[in-house]
């Protein structure tokens, strides 16, 4: 199922954020896949390690067709629409200097900015907590 999800964060290159795994001993995205659970975790320890004091979050936009997408948004925020949202107030944490640094470290295609992306999650299914929650059966033994 693909999900629809507010970010906050920036747009960089697939090629680009893939050497820089490469080069922190991460395998590639592979083109411009969405991470799977564990390379997204890996990911995540990647950036503690180099002291980035927020939780980071790979989205890769979904593309029609048989192409894969040439961008990704790498993101300190995030939330995901399931229905509808209403957007006023939300995302407003302030943007950590350490994810700034990172930013330009890339020399990233944008600042940090709020987008709508579109990814494929076909593999890795999202449930939300509040779903879980309310289809779950509760008895007692």
């Amino acid at each position: 199922m693909g999900l629809i999800t507010l970010v906050q964060g920036f747009k960089l290159g697939v090629s680009e954020f893939d050497g820089f795994l490469i080069a922190n001993k991460l395998p590639s995205l592979g083109g411009g896949y969405q991470p799977s659970c564990e390379e997204a975790e890996d990911i995540a320890k990647l950036f503690r390690a180099q002291g980035i004091d927020c939780e980071v979050k790979i989205f890769v936009p979904y593309v029609t067709g048989f192409n894969r997408s040439h961008d990704l948004f790498v993101c300190c925020d995030w939330i995901h629409v399931l229905a509808t949202l209403e957007i006023k107030d939300v995302l407003q944490k302030p943007v950590p200097p350490a994810f700034e640094a990172m930013r330009k470290s890339f020399q990233a295609k944008s600042g940090v900015s709020t987008y709508v992306v579109y990814n494929d999650e076909d593999e890795f299914s999202y449930i939300p907590e509040e779903m879980i929650k309310r289809n779950t059966v509760h008895y007692l033994l």
